[in-house]
């Protein structure tokens, strides 16, 4: 069951090819999850990070985004803002609905930012609280391989990622191994949780051929709070350390 929570994650860089140019990055990674099944599920999500170059200057990016999905994943709501030393470089948003017609599924987008536009995807993709909920349900099964297409919004609301994700064994967390000495770790004691990687995969390159355009690991908890959060971009790679735990009323209606 996963349950409405803040996380804090503070954020270092883990490596660095030389063709980034990059010596050293700071941040701090903010996820909100809240909601219900009866009501939907927001994510919010702010990424700030300070990156420096190998001349000594500094670049301050600002990642943040809001969405919301109705419980049977008919519709996604999001908007993406980044910005560069305070300067907005990108604005995202759009209305993903999930649409049924004489040849299927389809998911229809409407974008109102950056210019106003009408995607069409098709009607399997699944959006970022069913992809968690598909995890999890593949998880428990002791599945090892979860293989979906992902909408997110991202890449200015036009793409879908093909995404790999390993499961690894369960296990139960210990109270001594659960999240390190963030707030509320005690919290997840004697959860189960599951190492987990997701390689995310650009549509126009095959799967078997392709190299992921960013992978993501963690251990993932049956409560849906993710510690041990590691994000490889390719040119450069960075570590998040979970720094604070908040969790929030589940209301009356539970999400499933």
């Amino acid at each position: 069951m996963l349950v409405p929570h803040r996380a804090i994650y503070e954020v270092e860089l883990d490596g660095a090819k030389s063709s980034s140019g990059v010596t050293n990055l700071t941040g701090r990674l903010v996820f909100e999850f809240t909601g219900s099944a009866c009501d939907g599920f927001t994510q919010k999500m702010r990424f700030v990070m300070t990156i420096t170059n190998r001349e000594g200057s500094q670049t301050t990016s600002d990642f943040r985004s809001s969405t919301w999905e109705n419980p049977e994943g008919g519709r996604f709501k999001f908007s993406i803002n980044n910005f560069e030393n305070d300067r907005q470089s990108e604005a995202t948003a759009g209305d993903a609905v999930r649409e049924k017609d004489e040849d299927g599924q389809t998911v229809r987008v409407d974008l109102s930012s950056p210019s106003s536009d009408e995607l069409t995807f098709a009607g399997n993709v699944l959006f970022p609280v069913q992809h968690t909920i598909a995890l999890l349900g593949a998880a428990r099964r002791g599945e090892h391989l979860l293989v979906a297409d992902l909408y997110d919004g991202s890449e200015q609301g036009g793409k879908v990622f093909m995404t790999s994700t390993a499961i690894g064994n369960a296990r139960a967390i210990a109270s001594d191994a659960a999240a390190g000495k963030a707030a509320n770790a005690e919290r997840l004691a004697g959860l189960t949780a599951w190492p987990v990687s997701i390689a995310y995969f650009d549509p126009s390159s095959p799967m078997k051929e392709g190299i992921p355009v960013h992978e993501m690991s963690f251990r993932f908890y049956e409560n849906g709070v993710i510690d041990h959060l590691a994000i490889d971009y390719g040119s450069l790679s960075v570590k998040g350390v979970l720094s604070s735990l908040e969790f929030f009323d589940r209301g009356n209606c539970q999400i499933q």
